[in-house]
């Protein structure tokens, strides 16, 4: 079943618009044909589905397919009026052949953190294949600190976006609103509005937030905040392109879930300036503009092309830890580690330096917060390369650690 789609280019909202005529509530628009049809054909399947499951007045038929459904004899009228669902199964895949389709998905709404809201929790949650803007926005995120994705990305029929746990457990979920950050893009006038959500929402993954029951509270919600602004610090964007989606969405006074908005904005700037002090200290390297103008790349440890990575095995205490070194020519070294056997599976980030021979001074990262400072000095047996310290929490508390690789 095939059904007519209307597309034109509306100077009032500077976008090209597409409808389905017998389709009512349809409308969406984008600023591509490309954009605008898959924006349309994701509120479509919400609509179908909707009216499929939870209505009981008939689906509207394309105007052909009615015509000629009106000279059927009844009972083939009938089947028809019947068989709705496999028909709009079958426009589906005559309508998007190019995409996955779309996917119900089973997520546990008390654990979700949002960026502004929250999800329904009776509402179905239905997942569409992600577009290539986000995707990169996601890569860019992930560039600067070595992290590997531990979640997956999904556009949604989400208020606009949220991180959460598929009903398992199991599965880390970004979902986005796809005309909801169309929208934001263009009021914000800025390039960095969608780097800025999914920020927030992968702050919210890394910082174990979805692992808790409650949903969105506000204290997570200022670290994910604080981490967003961080994140956009690194990548070369001002504060201004950090603060203005909030500026735009953020509520005055606040809400259970939210803080208000002169808080968030407190917390962007927090993590903002902690980007920039690593600038200023020599850590890291301010990326230069890519040609073109547009969102810069990634800001990177100051290095020679080629940079050394190593992989150990160790504790810190008496948790086993894995961890991943990057050692860069000019004495700085970067990384990540985590402990395998905590069901939080949080990553944490490292920073530091090599300077003095034999030694090794690390920062812990937590999201965007500074959380431990460690000491390690080197050893070497016939067999493998030690590294061993201690750990100094930034809440007092002091761990023996050790980390060690074969030659």
């Amino acid at each position: 079943m095939r059904y007519e789609l209307i597309i034109y280019w509306s100077k009032e909202d500077n976008a090209f618009l597409v409808e389905v005529p017998e389709l009512p509530g349809s409308l969406a628009g984008g600023e591509s044909y490309e954009k605008a049809i898959r924006l349309n054909s994701s509120s479509f399947l919400i609509t179908a589905h909707t009216a499929l499951f939870t209505s009981s007045s008939p689906f509207s038929l394309p105007s052909g397919l009615a015509q000629r459904q009106s000279q059927e004899p009844p009972a083939k009228s009938k089947f028809l009026a019947g068989s709705k669902c496999m028909a709009i199964t079958v426009l589906l895949a005559a309508m998007l052949p190019e995409a996955d389709g779309q996917t119900l998905l089973k997520v546990d709404a008390t654990k979700s953190c949002n960026f502004h809201g929250g999800l329904v929790p009776d509402k179905p949650v239905y997942g569409f294949a992600s577009d290539r803007e986000a995707e990169n926005s996601v890569k860019r995120i992930l560039s600067y600190s070595g992290l590997e994705p531990n979640f997956k990305i999904t556009a949604a029929n989400v208020p606009n976006a949220a991180a959460v746990l598929d009903d398992s457990g199991e599965t880390r979920l970004i979902l986005y609103n796809q005309d909801f950050m169309e929208r934001i893009k263009g009021s914000a006038r800025t390039d960095w509005a969608a780097i800025s959500i999914l920020a927030h929402e992968i702050g919210h993954h890394l910082q174990g937030h979805t692992l808790k029951p409650g949903g969105s509270r506000p204290p997570s919600e200022l670290e994910a905040d604080k981490y967003s602004g961080f994140v956009v610090g690194m990548l070369g964007g001002t504060l201004d392109d950090a603060q203005a989606v909030m500026r735009m969405i953020a509520s005055d006074e606040g809400s259970a879930t939210h803080p208000a908005k002169d808080a968030r904005l407190a917390a962007i700037t927090n993590g903002w300036k902690q980007a920039q002090e690593l600038f200023k200290d020599g850590t890291m390297q301010r990326p230069a503009p890519p040609e073109g103008g547009g969102i810069p790349q990634p800001a990177r440890p100051k290095e020679a092309p080629v940079a050394a990575q190593s992989r150990y095995t160790g504790n810190v205490g008496r948790l086993a830890a894995s961890f991943v070194l990057r050692w860069n020519p000019d004495g700085t070294v970067g990384g990540t580690y985590h402990y395998p056997s905590r069901a939080d599976r949080i990553v944490y980030r490292l920073l530091g330096n090599n300077h003095a021979e034999g030694e090794l001074y690390l920062e812990e990262y937590t999201g965007s917060t500074v959380t431990a400072r460690i000491r390690l000095r080197k050893s070497s047996t016939p067999s493998e390369i030690v590294w061993s310290g201690e750990m100094s929490n930034t809440d007092g508390r002091n761990f023996p650690m050790r980390m060690a690789r074969p030659r």
